[in-house]
């Protein structure tokens, strides 16, 4: 049996799932067999091509438009799945936010948005989840962090604090639900190739390793490649993994971030002098990486989640 033959008959929800990263978490979990509660805020025509997409393929699935930047509205989101399911077996805490600006420029606005998307949300979900997920066999919590929670990356303030912030409420989350037979865990991912495009140029050889051990570090891992990595956690034989961080990074971390440079648009903005209005860090899942969606209430002061 593969990773992808066991989620028939499991209700699965992803935050922060209309577009990018979090919709191929979506239409892998729908080609396993599940049924996917997909979570959206903002990309609401993203949200209607991707349902349809579902449909026509036959796949189970429904959509609930909410901010998980605010309580009320994760409240309202799984009360619903309560009232219509009475229960819930997968969460994937997708949905992520953040400025990305010089350390200096960012003000408490942008740091309340990152903690409350990044941190708070992912809290509130797997508290809800966890009273939906009782008695559930093979229940699982999964989070997404990112490279800049470990190692600073130009411009990824926010990004990187909170990451390692939510790291850390995994291991919490982990031991007080251990009981209860839900695992929690982490996956962070190297980096992933989605709508803002990040490229890493690696030195002419990782320290301590062949020159050809460079290619994996500069490789960008599609969006397919890293939901079906995460969607693998779920499988039974992973049963027995909780409270971790799995890192797949293309080897980053051991070789460190001296020599590379990381490039994206969002990256040419950090480096201009001038202050400015911050980009939204919406489709980087990790700090030198792509990410998952954010959530914003207008352009300027709030990251976007889709």
């Amino acid at each position: 049996m593969t990773s992808t033959e066991n989620l028939r008959g499991r209700i699965a929800l992803v935050t922060g799932a209309a577009k990018s990263l979090g919709a191929d978490i979506v239409r892998r979990l729908a080609g396993s067999g599940a049924h996917v509660i997909v979570n959206y805020f903002h990309s609401v025509e993203q949200a209607e091509r991707l349902r349809a997409e579902l449909e026509q393929a036959g796949h189970s699935c429904e959509f609930i438009r909410a901010s998980v930047a605010k309580t009320s509205e994760i409240d309202r989101m799984f009360d619903l799945i309560q009232e219509r399911h009475g229960g819930l077996d997968i969460l994937i805490n997708n949905a992520a936010g953040g400025a990305f600006l010089p350390l200096f420029d960012i003000d408490d606005t942008y740091w309340q948005r990152a903690w409350s998307t990044n941190v708070m949300a992912a809290y509130h979900c797997s508290r809800r989840a966890a009273e939906l997920m009782a008695g559930r066999d093979g229940a699982s919590i999964l989070c997404l962090s990112s490279v800049g929670a470990h190692q600073p990356v130009q411009g990824y303030g926010p990004g990187g604090v909170t990451k390692a912030a939510l790291e850390s409420l995994v291991r919490y989350l982990a031991l007080e639900l251990v009981g209860q037979g839900i695992r929690v865990n982490t996956v962070l991912l190297g980096s992933v190739a989605s709508e803002i495009v990040v490229n890493l140029d690696g030195p002419a050889a990782t320290p301590g390793g062949p020159a050809e051990a460079s290619e994996l570090m500069s490789r960008t891992v599609s969006t397919p490649e890293a939901a079906k990595l995460i969607v693998h956690l779920l499988h039974e034989d992973a049963g027995f993994i909780t409270g971790q961080t799995i890192v797949a990074d293309g080897g980053i971390s051991i070789g460190g971030m001296q020599g590379l440079r990381l490039h994206s648009r969002l990256a040419d903005q950090v480096s201009r002098p001038a202050r400015r209005q911050p980009v939204s860090a919406a489709a980087v899942t990790t700090a030198a990486v792509t990410r998952a969606p954010a959530e914003t209430s207008r352009p300027a002061p709030a990251p976007e989640q889709p």
